[in-house]
């Protein structure tokens, strides 16, 4: 397969190249004079600096002229770069002034800037500003992070003829060289939503990935010196909490601090971290043999963390996360005589840091470091009723180091270390791996990484993979071909997340996109891909699969696709099973499924899913079907409602094993899975916010019969096997938050969190009255309020002198 890959690649690099366009230019302007930031471009600097003009459609009539004018002009002082835009509109009565939370656009119109102040595509900070004056910040790399935040001004100003919009980003907010000649990578976007408009003032060709390396030029800008970037952010949070009818009281305090290291690194710590407030997970029954994923919402290790993805082997949430050794603490309750009274959930957290930069050359550099203490559990003794402590994990220091260097045409190539060491236990797990991307002519994308992991204990084992891909990147009709190979023992776990090593996989994919209207269409996408898996041992088969989709998207904004995926013939899974030497023999199965989604900008809006799967052997087959309507009341009220199910009939999967008498039981079941979310946002003004949401998620499993699994994968009837194995799980959740942003920075919130969890061996298959049942338990209720301030150094000195 890798001869094959090197092959196409050595054929192909010689005959693809598209046409390079000439980068607009736009000067910025010096300026003395006080620039007071309230949308109103009433200072005559603003009327002497030159604009930037002429934008270009990217959608939905990509190269085509903007249906309404947008002029720009940019100005700059020692301490900050100015933009000051007016946006003609024919229809100011149309502008869509939708009210949203912070970096939330919300269908509104609105209009912003992406700066790469090294100008080499690799890394662009935009600024944006809806037409209700809602601030939304971003980092774009190969994708766009909205997670980045930064402190800057804006105003915006409705007028007869458009509206009007001043920024005041501080250099604080950038990270540029000490050069005296500044030449910035600039583009400037506007949208207008009742055309679900975009335009660019640098033309953006819409059949070529990368939008940074299409960028044009800020010049202009002179003697400017990166500042002093340091602030604090003390924080302080009390909570109210109860559970199993006991309440509790806290008061928790601390910091982040940001300093600028030199003029491109920077230091983010956090001080004794907080994390109570965060968004609760989704939980849910697992019946899989892998760990569930769930997606990180603490806001330290979700902003500016795209460095740290390198190669796939960082999985932040592993950093104060549940005790590694809990399952110890419960041993114990069936060998010892005790009961677990109190188990963490997480970690503490001692303290986490990251330093994050670019240098001169082009070196994008990374350290993230965190520690949490020994974690303990309380567990009591039976017959006396004494409680002990119990450690269930050690001190812990997380390390995650990242080395990238830019190449020309949106390339790259990394290097990137985890370790994780627990020194009381001397215990350490080191993976380092390396990720390259390399455009040729910007029309072939090579990718690829590597990785070693290694666990420094009595055996050292150690393991790797590699991942390797070609793909064409540039017009209607693209392709990728790639491979991954996974060694059995490698293990990326104790920082990462890899759900099964011991695999090769290989893909081929072929896609067919226009992009642009035509017919009844605003754009129309299909896809097709074959995936061949094995072991590692290519004698060990998998599967295969086939998989096709179409999208599209009509004139009047509803969008729709179909998609279908076949495996045509029997394989085996080498995993659910959960004991070596044993897999089982899956059956091949065909599925298929329909969405529609409408217009979000109208009053109502509704999604709909629909799809079902058969397969050819065990009688078995499923359907999922979702509906999500939306409401919006004004600029202000937005109501979501998420109803989803699932529903397997005849599955089959693993239920226990017994070492003793080498046998592994299987049982057949029927699955059900329903769940509602409901979300509602109440946008006081730009900077205040109410947000509430629930989740109830009810999943129930029935087993009707029991198997033996065989060493060849077959199934035996298994009549003796009499255990209860029947599962009714609930999750329910209420998360409301209150949220404040009193000033730049700045943030006041309240937040009420209630978190039920149930499962029993009693299948109730009444909706009304699970629910019912779910609710004699209070569950968990914690009240808390948390205020941070934002202290700007320079704003502090200034203040003084």
């Amino acid at each position: 397969m890798n001869r094959i890959l090197l092959s196409l690649t050595l054929i192909i690099i010689p005959v693809i190249s598209i046409y390079a366009q000439e980068k607009k230019q736009v000067e910025a302007t010096r300026t003395s004079e006080l620039i007071t930031i309230d949308g109103k471009l009433q200072e005559t600097a603003w009327d002497e600096t030159p604009q930037a003009t002429n934008f270009t459609q990217y959608s939905p009539y990509n190269g085509k002229a903007p249906s309404e004018a947008t002029h720009v002009r940019f100005l700059y002082d020692d301490n900050a770069l100015y933009v000051g835009a007016f946006l003609e509109d024919h229809h100011p009565d149309q502008i869509s002034k939708n009210l949203g939370k912070r970096d939330n656009f919300n269908l509104a119109d609105y209009f912003g800037v992406y700066i790469d102040p090294y100008n080499d595509a690799s890394k662009a900070y935009g600024f944006f500003v809806t037409s209700t004056g809602v601030q939304v910040d971003v980092k774009s790399t190969t994708y766009k992070d909205y997670r980045w935040d930064a402190v800057w001004e804006s105003a915006v100003t409705h007028t007869p003829n458009g509206w009007s919009i001043e920024m005041r980003i501080p250099y604080s907010a950038l990270r540029f060289s000490k050069a005296k000649n500044q030449e910035w990578g600039l583009n400037i976007e506007r949208v207008i939503q009742r055309n679900r408009e975009v335009s660019t003032w640098n033309y953006i060709d819409i059949n070529t990935e990368g939008t940074n390396k299409q960028a044009g030029v800020l010049t202009g800008i002179v003697d400017v010196k990166p500042p002093v970037r340091l602030a604090f952010i003390p924080y302080m949070s009390a909570y109210a909490e109860n559970e199993s009818n006991e309440n509790s009281y806290s008061i928790k305090g601390g910091m982040d601090v940001k300093y600028g290291i030199n003029e491109s690194f920077t230091l983010d710590m956090m001080l004794i971290p907080d994390f109570g407030q965060v968004k609760s997970d989704k939980e849910r029954l697992n019946l899989s043999p892998f760990e569930t994923y769930y997606g990180e919402n603490r806001e330290f290790f979700k902003e500016g963390m795209e460095l740290f993805n390198r190669a796939g082997i960082f999985y932040s949430r592993r950093i104060g996360s549940k005790p590694v050794n809990a399952h110890k603490a419960y041993d114990m309750e069936d060998t010892a005589g005790v009961e677990v009274v109190e188990m963490p959930n997480s970690t503490q957290l001692i303290n986490a840091t990251k330093i994050t930069g670019k240098t001169s050359k082009g070196l994008n550099i990374g350290i993230l470091n965190a520690m949490s203490q020994t974690t303990h559990a309380t567990v009591k003794d039976t017959i006396t009723g004494k409680e002990e402590k119990v450690q269930v994990q050690p001190f812990t220091n997380y390390n995650v180091s990242v080395l990238e260097q830019s190449l020309p045409g949106n390339s790259f190539i990394s290097l990137i270390n985890t370790n994780v060491h627990r020194p009381s236990s001397n215990y350490t797990a080191n993976v380092t791996g390396s990720e390259v991307r390399y455009e040729i002519k910007e029309s072939i994308a090579v990718k690829g990484s590597a990785s070693l992991s290694q666990r420094y204990t009595l055996d050292n084992p150690y393991g790797y993979t590699y991942w390797g891909e070609v793909e064409r990147i540039t017009g209607r009709f693209r392709f990728s071909l790639s491979h991954n190979t996974e060694s059995p023992k490698f293990d990326p776990n104790d920082l990462g997340y890899l759900q099964s090593p011991d695999e090769r996989s290989n893909r081929a994919e072929v896609s067919y996109s226009i992009r642009e209207p035509f017919w009844m269409l605003l754009n129309w996408h299909n896809e097709i891909s074959v995936n061949y898996n094995t072991m590692f041992d290519y004698h060990d088969f998998i599967s295969t699969r086939i998989n096709f989709s179409t999208r599209a998207t009509t004139k009047n904004h509803l969008s729709f696709g179909l998609s279908s995926q076949i495996k045509p013939i029997m394989g085996y899974d080498y995993y659910e099973p959960r004991v070596d030497g044993y897999k089982f023999k899956t059956a091949s199965w065909q599925n298929g499924s329909f969405w529609i989604s409408s217009d979000y900008r109208k009053t109502f809006a509704l999604d709909l899913r629909f799809g079902g799967w058969v397969a050819n052997e065990y009688d078995q087959s499923g359907l999922w079907y979702s509906a999500s309507p939306r409401l919006r009341l004004g600029d202000k009220f937005q109501l979501v409602y998420d109803f989803n199910g699932d529903n397997s009939f005849n599955s089959i999967g693993y239920i226990d094993n017994n070492s003793a008498e080498d046998s592994v039981v299987f049982g057949r079941r029927n699955y059900q899975k329903l769940e509602n979310n409901i979300n509602l946002d109440y946008i006081f003004t730009p900077n205040a916010s109410l947000t509430f949401y629930l989740r109830h998620y009810w999943t129930k499993v029935n087993y009707d019969q029991f198997y033996l699994l065989n060493r060849d994968g077959t199934l035996t009837d298994y009549p003796a096997y009499n255990e209860n194995e029947d599962i009714n799980y609930n999750a329910f959740n209420i998360d409301l938050a209150y949220t404040w942003q009193f000033a730049p920075g700045s943030e006041m919130s309240l937040v009420w969190k209630n978190q039920i969890l149930s499962e029993t061996d009693e299948v109730i298959n009444d909706f009304g009255r699970n629910l019912e049942n779910t609710f004699t338990d209070l569950g968990k209720n914690s009240i808390s309020i948390r205020v941070l301030y934002y202290l700007d150094y320079l704003q502090i000195k200034n203040a003084i002198l």
